[in-house]
């Protein structure tokens, strides 16, 4: 889905790297150095956008732009399925944010077109340090599984987690 963009030279993507520094100029971002761990060298990289794709949000801490990690408290968002204390260290396996519709839900929402035939399709398993394998489920919450309570309060939020 990009590489119309990557090959009209509006998007570079580089991949087996990390950044290392930034330069800011007030709170804006003037140039990233980045260390690419294939060939095995530096890059200044400057632009008028950058975009932190890294697994670990290493690009956060150079930045200095505000963020928080964990679960944040219900207190602190107001979401009804956050936890009621902050937890710093939860983390989720993986999340991805994007508007399915614009509007207000009412009554909960619907099952998308084509659910039942597909939903088993959307899944994602893990094995964790014990070597038990847990699925997770994209529309709730599968037994034994800790973490997100599945999609269907975020889908009514506008965004979808997993």
């Amino acid at each position: 889905m990009l590489d119309r963009f990557v090959r009209n030279g509006k998007l570079s993507i580089f991949l087996r790297t990390i950044p290392i520094s930034v330069e800011k100029e007030g709170s804006q971002l003037r140039a990233v150095a980045i260390y690419n761990f294939e060939s095995r060298r530096f890059l200044r990289l400057t632009a008028s956008v950058f975009v932190d794709a890294t697994e670990l949000g290493e690009f956060l801490p150079l930045s200095g732009a505000e963020y928080v990690t964990g679960a944040e408290s219900r207190a602190e968002t107001g979401e009804p399925d956050a936890p009621p204390q902050a937890d710093p260290s939860a983390a989720q396996s993986f999340t991805y944010a994007f508007v399915l519709e614009q509007g207000k839900a009412q009554g909960g929402a619907a099952k998308p077109t084509g659910y039942e035939r597909y939903a088993p399709h959307f899944s994602f398993q893990s094995t964790n340090a014990e070597g038990k394998t847990l699925t997770y489920g994209m529309y709730a919450q599968l037994p034994n599984t800790p973490g997100s309570t599945g999609c269907e309060g975020a889908i009514q939020a506008g965004r979808l987690s997993l």
